[in-house]
């Protein structure tokens, strides 16, 4: 019985599709399958799909190969002892101090005049030390217990920066889409008390410079793609926490009650609702996950792409709080046009994901071309990129969900798997 409970739980969704479509290099075939459309949302590189897929792909759309990400020797498995998210990443630190944590996407131009992307990695070490100097930049913008840090980017390496150095300090971070309007920033920054606002792009902090002082309690706006040389940029508050002699501390008595993130609701059915989430409530969650990764082998070699949102729940419990607890390294996807790409290059293990990328691809396979009308991302908000290459799109959902197909059939035909 638990055993068939276990099995259960690798499954995010089933229904009655029996048919899936491969296609790569313009050929498509079409397989049969026992009643399997979607199912987990871990996807394992174990088996040899995933690397012929990679390759194809590769060989079509890339002219150069690209080098995956080279790991460390694995850290033995680690039992970490942690009661809220500030422990959660002291500890990561100290089990994993030299493995890759965050890539950022660049590309780099080639003596050829072409362009090459390629990952820039941060090491869990060289993160804490972020995430201290951060901590003493906001420690200087006197943010302390149960003050409301609003920011409004997508994924990047300072947004995580900025999680683990607000929630380090007792206060709370209350995350926000570049895509969403001005009018949802605006109530939010209201309804929430917020204190200080980090933005991500100059084009939005042309638009929010304004709300310090006039916008709730708003008191600063920072950037972070501003120059060092502007008062208002992120590099210039690091490169003076770089001189600092006195390191604040983090909390060290910090209730595992104390909220860690206040997430807005998309607001479809009236205006957004704040839900506050404690340290407990997201730890809880990680240990629950920790307890179904722990058969997969030793932590700390496993990559993967990051694309989901972190300003969402499922996002920031899986692939930020969840994969730091793990020792992964995580390649960032800045747009989803990029998905293939990242995956070329870092070769994930596994990747987290969502029904609805699969939905995508039963569709696919259902009526032979992606819903124009799906105009919403997976957290809700309205999505700029429906007018995606369709080719494109195909050859990306479908390298998923094979893969996860194959993953999931391998844990279910083997009955001795301890699930």
């Amino acid at each position: 019985m638990i055993h068939q409970m276990k099995r259960r739980m690798l499954m995010m969704m089933i229904n009655n599709s029996n048919r899936f479509v491969h296609r790569l290099s313009g050929d498509i075939i079409i397989n049969r399958t026992a009643q399997w459309s979607a199912t987990y949302s871990s996807i394992s590189n174990s088996n040899r799909i995933l690397d012929g897929v990679v390759r194809r792909i590769q060989s079509k759309h890339f002219s150069s190969s690209s080098s995956s990400l080279l790991l460390q020797q694995p850290n033995p498995r680690r039992s970490l002892e942690f009661r809220t998210i500030i422990e959660l990443q002291q500890e990561a630190v100290l089990a994993y101090p030299d493995n890759p944590m965050l890539g950022t996407f660049k590309k780099i131009q080639q003596s050829d005049g072409t362009s090459k992307g390629s990952f820039q990695w941060i090491t869990y070490k060289q993160f804490d030390r972020e995430v201290q100097k951060f901590r003493n930049c906001l420690h200087r913008l006197s943010i302390g217990v149960d003050d409301k840090v609003s920011i409004i980017s997508n994924n990047r390496v300072e947004w995580a920066v900025a999680k683990y150095a607000v929630n380090s300090l007792g206060a709370q971070l209350v995350p926000m889409y570049e895509a969403q309007s001005e009018k949802d920033w605006l109530y939010i920054l209201e309804d929430s008390d917020t204190k200080l606002l980090i933005v991500a792009t100059e084009a939005i902090y042309e638009k929010t410079k304004g709300y310090a002082g006039k916008v709730g309690k708003v008191e600063r706006v920072i950037c972070l793609d501003a120059s060092s040389e502007e008062h208002y940029s992120y590099a210039r508050l690091m490169s003076e926490a770089d001189q600092d002699k006195h390191l604040v501390p983090a909390m060290s008595n910090l209730s595992p009650n104390h909220i860690s993130i206040v997430i807005y609701t998309s607001g479809t059915t009236g205006k957004p609702k704040g839900v506050e989430l404690s340290h407990e409530n997201i730890v809880a969650n990680v240990k629950g996950l920790r307890q179904l990764w722990q058969d997969d082998g030793y932590y700390g070699q496993d990559v993967t792409v990051a694309y989901l949102p972190w300003a969402h729940i499922f996002g920031l419990t899986c692939e930020l709080h969840l994969l730091n607890s793990t020792g992964s390294a995580r390649a960032i996807v800045p747009h989803r046009d990029l998905i293939v790409e990242c995956i070329s290059i870092a070769q994930p293990t596994y990747m987290v994901s969502v029904p609805a990328l699969l939905n995508k691809v039963h569709n696919l396979v259902r009526i032979g071309d992606h819903d124009d009308n799906d105009d919403k991302d997976d957290d809700g908000h309205v999505d700029d990129d429906d007018n995606d290459n369709g080719d494109f799109m195909m050859v990306c959902y479908v390298m998923v969900l094979w893969t996860v197909l194959s993953h999931c059939l391998s844990y279910l035909n083997t009955s001795t798997h301890p699930c």
